[in-house]
């Protein structure tokens, strides 16, 4: 917020920028967690292209909490 003040909660990914710029701080706050479901939706009947098969598997085999925060 340019007045100075301003409270948001945020993924941190999505600040990164941000926070490396000093535009922005970030501030734990102990005894929360969020937690976030993500879906993948394509239509049934499509054959997906070989990076969306491919992207799908690595999401299927890995835990994409290690690697989204």
């Amino acid at each position: 917020m340019e007045a100075g003040f301003g409270l948001a909660i945020m993924s941190p990914a999505s600040v990164r920028n941000e926070v490396a710029l000093g535009l922005l701080a970030v501030r734990d706050m102990d005894g929360l967690a969020f937690k976030r479901n993500f879906y993948v939706i394509y239509l049934n009947s499509t054959l997906l292209p070989l990076p969306a098969v491919t992207f799908l598997t690595f999401l299927k085999e890995r835990n994409p909490e290690t690697w989204l925060t």
